[in-house]
């Protein structure tokens, strides 16, 4: 357990670093370009890609377990697996850049009304089979409980596109952000690749029916629609918001990027490094052991989540002007991304839960019901993004991402407790524990205070530090005293709360 507490606190330490320099291209890329209108199209054009390359988290998904397997076994035969799924990805990438290229010539999904818009989304293509590499070859590090080495290389990546986008963005202009995009990707396939081999694996061709593992097809079989909505989903989200104000894409887009820091740096970093034990469990057949690390780690999530949100929320003005407003940012560019921050903030919480039970179902290798909660998601975001493209709104636009992961968080609640014997008073307890968790956050959220509102950088980053500590040391204690973080229904005594 301690080793287990040791590099939870090493991944939360490099990941806060490493979105750190993530916020810092943030801050480069909202200096040089704002919300102006080609800041829509490479967005959109980055949702293009993620369409495209929508094979890529399914195959991941199903080929690290997989290959977690195999090396259990025999390196050698891991080795074979390794070089089919390779080959696998790699191939299919070339044909989907091919493609690619060939519709974006035909001008779909150019937008006329902005200069040079067809030759930035045709500059995409290089990005496909970098990304697919790129990511398969970093998620595989997870097999070999490898998971510090994983967060160095996105590091060492994000260190790699601040570089380029300083160095490049009043050069070349927007192309600076595609190429620190083919740069951190590049970095990230060499480093993960590199510390494979240090692990044993290799290259070992035996041809592609090793990856005809049926437990592998039928999740990769399952994940892939799943997948293709969503990134549909994502795309869809991008085009309603470009159509119904300019500029929006971007704002949202900054807003996204500091609630994906909160996402990031605890909850994945929490769920990447309990992924090799949740596989270890199945494998041996403890299902109690695994939904009491549900248990314990969902509670501890979702208080922490909260608390960041709600202190992002209150002083998202003072955040967005600390990080964002100076250059091309101007006082419209605060006031839209500022607006969707309030809408988005709140999905750190549902995010990072609704991704914990989602790792949960892969790790069991529920495929359907991985489908399931991830087909709703899309269903309920897309359903929204619609009635919002008709009543051209805004503010239903960008509150999409919290109502579509509420739901899917509903549905993987109910998946992962079904079969639980439950009784009134355990829902009893946890209605009661949600408002000793909100409590612990809206008392200090009424005690402290925004020290300093001048326009002087260096002391509103003071300020934020100062009031951002007392916050969630106020927070932390209270959440002891109301016995916030000792959750009430454990799974030893009966099935009980999962999510």
């Amino acid at each position: 357990m301690r080793h287990i507490h040791l590099q939870f606190g090493a991944l939360v330490v490099l990941s806060t670093i490493t979105y750190l320099f993530s916020l810092v291209s943030q801050m480069l890329t909202s200096y040089h370009f704002g919300t102006g209108p080609i800041m829509d199209v490479y967005w959109l054009g980055l949702a293009l890609a993620g369409v495209v390359t929508f094979y890529v988290h399914p195959f991941r998904e199903a080929f690290v377990p997989l290959v977690f397997q195999k090396a259990k076994r025999n390196k050698q035969e891991a080795n074979e697996v390794l070089t089919a799924g390779f080959f696998a990805v790699a191939s299919v990438s070339v044909v989907v850049s091919i493609v690619f290229f060939v519709t974006l010539s035909f001008g779909f999904f150019d937008k006329p009304e902005v200069n040079g818009s067809a030759y930035l989304l045709k500059a995409f293509v290089p990005y496909i089979a970098l990304f697919a590499l790129s990511e398969t070859c970093n998620a595989l590090l997870t097999s070999f409980d490898l998971v510090i080495y994983q967060v160095v290389a996105r590091l060492i990546a994000a260190i790699g596109s601040v570089i380029c986008i300083a160095l490049l963005a009043s050069k070349i202009g927007v192309y600076a952000l595609l190429i620190s995009l083919f740069f951190g990707q590049t970095l990230t396939l060499f480093f993960s690749w590199r510390q494979l081999k240090k692990s044993g694996l290799g290259f070992r061709w035996r041809g592609l029916k090793l990856i005809g593992d049926s437990t592998f097809l039928s999740m990769f079989g399952s994940l892939i629609f799943n997948y293709f909505i969503s990134h549909g989903y994502l795309f869809y989200e991008r085009w309603t918001m470009s159509h119904l104000l300019t500029g929006s894409v971007a704002a949202y887009q900054y807003a996204v990027s500091l609630v994906n820091v909160i996402i990031s740096i605890i909850p994945l970093s929490l769920i990447n490094l309990l992924w090799p034990r949740f596989l270890d469990l199945n494998s041996e057949g403890n299902n109690s052991g695994m939904f009491r690390l549900i248990t314990k780690a969902s509670s501890f999530l979702g208080f922490v989540l909260l608390a960041c949100s709600a202190y992002v929320f209150k002083w998202r003005y003072s955040i967005v002007r600390f990080l964002f407003a100076r250059g091309a940012f101007g006082k419209a560019s605060l006031e839209l991304t500022c607006r969707a921050l309030s809408l988005t903030v709140f999905a750190a919480v549902t995010v990072g839960l609704v991704s914990l039970g989602i790792r949960a179902l892969v790790s069991q290798g529920r495929g359907r019901e991985t489908v399931l909660v991830g087909l709703i998601m899309s269903v309920a975001g897309v359903a929204l993004l619609t009635v919002a493209n008709l009543t051209h709104s805004i503010v239903l636009a960008q509150i999409h991402w919290l109502i579509s992961s509420l739901a899917g968080l509903i549905v993987a609640f109910v998946l992962l407790a079904r079969g639980a014997m439950w009784q009134l008073r355990d829902v009893a307890k946890v209605f009661m524990w949600i408002v000793r968790a909100i409590l612990a956050i809206i008392i200090p959220l009424q005690v402290v205070s925004n020290y300093y509102s001048g326009v002087n950088v260096f002391y509103q980053g003071i300020s934020l530090a100062v009031s951002g500590t007392s916050f969630l040391a106020l927070s932390l204690a209270l959440a002891l005293g109301l016995r916030v973080l000792d959750f009430p229904i454990k799974r030893g005594q009966r099935a009980g709360l999962i999510l």
